[in-house]
């Protein structure tokens, strides 16, 4: 959506990026994208670091991007969290990911309330700051009180993507699925006696009278792309059969086949569903978006250690082997700077929590999760590639 206010540059951020460390973004033209390659971004448990700047000393490398969950509207407790940490972000040169989750319901998201948050969030830029908005995050799933319901979720994402392009000049609306891997959810359950009329006629995309995984998991949510600067997908590795709590290998080439509709083994088959990054990213695609992968990581359930192999390098270091490799097609992954050049942002999740999709276990998605594993992590994502960037 066109900007009102004019734009500055941005002001010269240090960061790591998969293929080259950028500076400065002209944000009238392009909305925080790096000329080359892609943004390399965390996201971490803002309770556990007194600063991001003890956060980045651990690290041993700069994020370009930091990721903070947050209710809209705002409350005092998530607003104290940005005004605390968001111009932390700013002072590295790095830009935060505010993932505004409509907790309270879509209905909150009136006019007023959209104004109010984008003066929030102007009040940040004009410390220097530079974010994306991700609104409603994973609204294709039914985990969150936003979810699965396209009309509603459509008209508040316009709603607040209206009220930030009047207000702010370097803030920026994400769109972001979940990966479409087993929609509607559970497993290609039927959800039309869960939804209204009005949802029931977006979500039935190929008009057979039900809702499962041969509909579109994306279209039905999508708000337009006057009101989309970004897509995304949350894009994890979990085991490989229900409740995916096992530690296990992921499967060859299966970040991008994911995504690109194609990811098919003996226990799954993702073939019927659409090619994300061709459809809403690729330059010759339909909506021709950045895109961002704002949320990854490869499962280690804490709650299955059996001492066997493999072990959690070996599980963690093929996914991101996967997720950042510009180093040329192989076996086990393509390259990105390839097949996805309009990747831009690719986000590690470095944070341990219970997930219910694991059967309530504890999973350790973290690379900082032992010293081993972040060595091996922070000198991946230093490799050159043949052109010499990093």
């Amino acid at each position: 959506m066109q900007r009102s206010c004019a734009c500055n540059q941005w002001r010269g951020i240090a960061c790591v990026a998969v293929a080259a460390a950028l500076l400065g973004v002209a944000f009238a033209t392009n909305p925080l994208v790096p000329d080359n390659g892609a943004w390399i971004g965390v996201s971490i448990d803002w309770t556990t670091w007194a600063s991001v700047n003890d956060y980045v000393q651990q690290a041993e490398f700069q994020p370009t991007s930091y990721t903070i969950f947050i209710s809209v509207p705002l409350d005092v407790q998530d607003q104290g969290l940005l005004d605390n940490v968001v111009p932390q972000i700013a002072a590295l040169g790095g830009m935060a990911v505010i993932v505004a989750q409509p907790t309270y319901g879509l209905s909150e998201i009136t006019t007023a309330a959209a104004e109010t948050f984008a003066k929030i969030i102007e009040g940040y830029e004009e410390q220097g700051a530079s974010m994306l908005i991700e609104f409603g995050h994973e609204m294709n799933g039914n985990w969150y009180a936003w979810g699965q319901q396209p009309a509603e979720y459509i008209k508040a994402f316009q709603t607040l993507s209206t009220a930030i392009a009047k207000n702010c000049c370097r803030s920026f609306m994400l769109w972001s699925v979940n990966t479409g891997g087993g929609y509607p959810y559970p497993n290609g359950t039927d959800i039309a006696k869960y939804v209204s009329a009005s949802d029931f006629k977006l979500l039935d995309t190929n008009g057979d009278g039900s809702i499962t995984t041969a509909d579109d998991p994306y279209a039905p949510y999508y708000p337009g792309d006057d009101y989309v600067d970004w897509v995304g997908m949350s894009l994890y590795h979990f085991g490989t059969t229900f409740p995916y709590d096992q530690n296990v290998l992921p499967e060859a080439q299966k970040f991008t086949s994911t995504i690109f509709g194609t990811f098919k083994t003996s226990y799954v088959d993702y073939t019927s569903l659409p090619n994300f990054y061709e459809v809403y990213s690729a330059p010759n695609g339909t909506h021709k978006k950045p895109m961002a992968i704002p949320e990854t990581g490869s499962l280690w359930d804490l709650n299955h250690l059996t001492g066997a192999a493999p072990t959690e390098l070996q599980v963690k270091t093929a996914w991101w082997q996967q997720v950042f490799n510009i180093g040329g097609d192989t076996t086990n992954a393509l390259d990105l700077s390839v097949h996805m050049p309009n990747l831009r942002l690719v986000a590690w999740f470095d944070q341990k929590k219970v997930e219910s999709s694991a059967d309530n276990d504890m999973i350790d998605w973290r690379y900082s999760a032992s010293s081993v594993i972040h060595d091996a992590f922070v000198s991946y994502i230093g490799t050159k590639d043949s052109n010499g960037n990093k």
